[in-house]
């Protein structure tokens, strides 16, 4: 759901190790997860604040417990896709709010094919849809 002009990096933390260089990469870390990876998010908020680098975090461990994250910066909660835009235009603005949440349920026909280019594909056995 991000513009196409945007340099992206997909670092999936289920079949590699984020790297320094990764943060040091990016002008924005964008963090999802779920109850298992609370102590995962914890860390990487901790080293992307280390390198000055801004959070924005989002998915299902967020929506349900954003509080329990007190070190990252700003939240979307609920389903993106009324909110990014709203996100995007800020970030360019250099004016992101806190939190962009949304309690709405987006048709499945507003969502995006997911961004295939940004895995590698032999990392995974399979690919559920």
């Amino acid at each position: 759901m991000l513009p196409p002009d945007w340099d992206l990096r997909l670092v999936d933390l289920d079949v590699t190790n984020l790297h320094d260089s990764d943060i040091e990469w990016a002008d924005w870390v964008f963090l999802s997860g779920m109850i298992v990876h609370t102590d995962s998010c914890h860390t990487i908020a901790a080293r992307c604040a280390g390198k000055g680098k801004p959070v924005v975090a989002g998915g299902p461990l967020f929506t349900t417990g954003s509080e329990q994250f007190p070190e990252i910066p700003h939240f979307v909660l609920g389903e993106a896709e009324d909110l990014i835009a709203g996100l995007v235009a800020d970030i360019a603005a250099d004016t992101v709010r806190d939190c962009y949440s949304s309690d709405q349920r987006p048709s499945l026909s507003r969502t995006p094919v997911p961004r295939w280019d940004l895995i590698r594909f032999r990392d995974y056995v399979m690919a559920p849809v």
